[in-house]
């Protein structure tokens, strides 16, 4: 289509260089004399000079006129006036909607002033088209609506062929029935295109209406995924259904999604895969059933191991080794384990060496004229410095007194 604009300056056929110029015409500040009623800009000219000119005013340093002839009716942006006739106004922002719809054969459609297209066209701001033009055309939704016959796709208007399918502004194979969705694999740099079923157990990238062809699936967070994980891939992760064994080893879930798995636990969220002579801590933590911890967990976890019992909010071992006892805490230690221990009067005896006292068992057996420090170990009443013990201990020594946390030797 051929483009013409109006010139932005105007200057007469034959200037005159003159102070003062003749009458219907203005100087401008190079002391050209220019035609008042000409229908441009007069740039570079003062105020004073401007107003000289009845049918013009001086607005943003321009002298224009104050109304457009009729041959001219179009006032753009800049102060020009300008004609309907053989043109499109491409830059946005160049005229206003109310001066574009001035012209009859003009329309105004994302910020631009362009030629109006005849019955079974569309443009694209710059040009018309056939409806029945086989390339694609980069244009508005708006313009490719005009044709019943196309459909506009990320920005393009392409022809609507049955045998095609329109996506991502591609017009590519149709899909068959068996599997109807078309889908993006991204391939290092860009997109391949393929169909994917319906039963499809992983999360699609794909668009809301392609994802809607298929009743069992649902579009969310811009991407399709199943409803509903099928009994063979009951475990959702990243959108897809997996199976219980290949998911992993914790996955973000649903208690009703990870019951479905016979070999994971649910714990706060999450579930959780354990293995054969494995179960799970209230924290989601892994132990074997041999750990001699005591674990705080849920009965029906403990029960997953034969060998262990459920003591107190405690999953422990059943029988601790010989030479063991239990403490407070459910661990098996040994006998000869070194410092303090809190466990049952019961477990300390298990072992010989150790003595049970204030509800601790100790790591030494104090013979007669011998008390416990702070830290379990025996020592003699005739020590000569002041040792750390409590109270009950330093009485077991009639030489000596407790004294701020101290057991001494008495004065004589």
């Amino acid at each position: 289509m051929r483009k013409f604009f109006v010139s932005l300056l105007l200057v007469a056929s034959f200037p005159v260089f003159a102070k003062e110029c003749p009458e219907g015409r203005v100087a401008n500040n190079y002391n050209v004399c220019l035609e008042c009623s000409d229908i441009g800009i007069i740039s570079h000219i003062s105020k004073e000079n401007c107003e000289k000119c009845p049918e013009r005013e001086y607005k943003d340093e321009k002298c224009i006129l104050k109304e457009c002839p009729q041959n001219y009716p179009v006032r753009l942006n800049d102060g020009r006036c300008a004609s309907c006739e053989g043109k499109s106004y491409n830059e946005k922002n160049e005229i206003s909607e109310t001066e574009c719809l001035k012209c009859s054969n003009l329309e105004y459609i994302n910020g631009k002033c362009v030629q109006k297209c005849k019955d079974n066209e569309f443009g694209d701001g710059y040009d018309c088209y056939s409806c029945n033009l086989k390339r694609r055309i980069e244009t508005s939704k708006g313009e490719c609506d005009r044709c019943q016959n196309r459909k506009f796709s990320a920005g393009s208007c392409l022809l609507d062929d049955p045998d095609k399918e329109i996506f991502d502004g591609k017009s590519l194979p149709k899909c068959p029935e068996e599997s109807p969705m078309v889908v993006r694999i991204f391939n290092l740099f860009d997109y391949k295109y393929a169909c994917a079923p319906c039963a499809n157990h992983c999360s699609l990238d794909t668009t809301k209406e392609v994802c809607d062809r298929c009743p069992e699936r649902e579009y969310k967070n811009e991407r399709c995924v199943l409803k509903e994980c099928p009994t063979e891939y009951p475990l959702r992760y990243n959108g897809c259904c997996e199976t219980c064994d290949d998911s992993p080893d914790k996955v973000e879930s649903s208690l009703e999604e990870c019951k479905k798995c016979s070999n994971r636990e649910y714990v706060d969220g999450l579930c959780i895969k354990y293995g054969e002579n494995q179960f799970v801590s209230d924290t989601g933590t892994l132990y074997e059933c041999e750990s001699t911890k005591g674990v705080k967990t849920s009965l029906e976890r403990c029960q997953k191991c034969p060998n262990r019992s459920y003591i107190d909010g405690l999953c422990v071992k059943d029988q601790c080794q010989e030479n063991q006892f239990r403490d407070g805490y459910g661990i098996c230690r040994d006998c000869n384990v070194s410092g303090i221990a809190f466990a049952s009067l019961k477990e300390c005896e298990k072992c010989p060496n150790r003595e049970y006292t204030g509800g601790v068992c100790l790591p030494e057996k104090c013979v007669a004229e011998e008390f416990h420090d702070s830290w379990g170990k025996c020592q003699k009443c005739d020590t000569l410095e002041g040792i750390s013990a409590v109270r009950s201990e330093c009485n077991r020594c009639s030489n000596r007194e407790f004294l701020n946390g101290e057991c001494i030797l008495k004065h004589k």
